[in-house]
This record gives structure tokens, sequence and C-alpha cells, in this order.
């Protein structure tokens, strides 16, 4: 078995999960929560390595820190945005303050993870197909800082944005989208893309590459995610 912690991006609501196409589907347990911030995710793995019936696990997979990119953003963004960011803080996920706290709980991350004698594969933060300059640096900036991270703990690093530039670039694709303030479009998104088999047909109305919101993965980035993990667990 491979526990799969992470946010949104991991459990695949909305847009598309790299669990449905890994390879043997049936060894991977999803532990995505929508809204999950590291601080939060950490605890989380915290409590299933402590739980026996995990014991015997030997690989944990990672994607956190999208929502550590975003929430301070969505918090001034729309009154109502501001309620679910607050809403999501008060549940336990809540975003690091600034590059260095992400650096300092993230490396807390992996000494636990190390301590607990697991092998971990991260894959840094996804593509943000927008046009907002603030995010998409500070996207790039966290992503280093996890990069770093891996290569000090001996971690797996898969690098999810540079796939997803790439097929931007092939596509010679400039489209861009973000969230909506009228926060029951997610929702909705979700309803099309997760429940139903609308993913790409989304993805592609926006005039997006990747994503089915700018954020959200669609299938071209979920199966070429499952692709860097297959290889990497066969490395293993």
């Amino acid at each position: 078995m491979v526990l799969c912690f992470g946010d949104s991006i991991t459990e695949g609501r909305p847009g598309a999960t790299y669990l449905k196409y890994v390879k043997p589907r049936k060894q991977y347990k999803n532990f995505g929560l929508g809204g999950d911030t590291l601080i939060g995710m950490t605890k989380r793995v915290a409590r299933a390595i402590d739980d026996p019936k995990y014991s015997g696990v030997k690989t944990i997979i990672i994607g956190i820190g999208t929502n550590d990119v975003l929430h301070p953003f969505l918090k001034n963004y729309a009154r109502s945005w501001t309620r679910i960011v607050d809403g999501l803080v008060l549940r336990g996920s809540v975003p690091c303050e600034d590059e260095a706290e992400f650096r300092e709980r993230y490396e807390i991350l992996l000494k636990m993870l190390k301590q607990a004698g697991k092998e971990v594969i991260i894959f840094g933060i996804p593509l943000l197909e927008t046009d907002i300059a603030e995010l998409n640096q500070k996207a790039v900036s966290y992503n280093e800082i996890i990069k770093e991270l891996c290569g000090k703990f001996m971690s797996t690093y898969l690098d999810i944005m540079s796939f997803q530039r790439e097929v931007k670039s092939r596509q010679n694709n400039k489209g861009t989208c973000f969230f909506s303030k009228n926060v029951f479009e997610p929702v909705i998104l979700a309803i099309l893309t997760t429940y139903l088999p609308f993913t790409d047909m989304v993805s592609k109305r926006r005039g997006l590459a990747v994503s089915v919101d700018g954020v959200h993965m669609n299938t071209v980035s979920a199966k070429g995610l499952a692709g860097l993990i297959d290889n990497a667990v066969q490395i293993r």
C-alpha cells in the first residue's frame, strides 16, 4: 500500500486526480483533502504514521503547498472567500505565513517521515494557469524550497510544474483563468469534473492546457503526474 497525502489536487475534486491513472491503482490510498495546507496535512500524516493499520506502509506520496500560496490571497479576494478560508483555518488547514515558515514546516514534515523510516515521493506545486503574478512567483519560490529539502532528506522530487509548462508551450497555449468570486462555481465545477466526465471539455472551453480552473488538474496533467509517480515507484 502507498499512502497519498495532499489537498484537492490529490483528492481530485474538482478536476482530475493522478490516482485514477497510477498502476496498479488499487495499491494507492487517497488521503487528499480539499483546502488543506502544509500545517494541516502534517498533522494527518502524523496520525497515519501512528496508526497500527498502516505500520507496514513503506512509501508515502506528498503533494502540498498550493493552498499555502492561495489562501492568503483568497482571504482578501472576496467576502465569500474570506468566510471559506476562515472556516478552513478553524478546521486546522492553516497556511504558512511566508517562505521562512514554509521551509521550517516542510523540514519538520520530512524529518518526521525520515525518522519513521518511510520512503517519500514528493511532487511540487502544479502550474497555476493564471495571470496573477504574485501567485505564480510564490508557487515557483515554494517549489524551490521543496526541491532543496528533497535533496537534503534524500526524497524523490517530481517536477510537475515543468511538465505542465512543456505541455502548455507545445500547444502554444496562452490561456489563463482564476477562481470566480462566486463561491458556488467550484461546487458546479466539482460536479462537472469529478462526478461527470466533462473535465477536459471544461478545460478546453476555458482555453486552458493543463487545468480546469487555473489550479486543479485536467486529464493531461493527472496522467502526466501518474506517469512520473509510476516511474518513481518502480525505481524505488
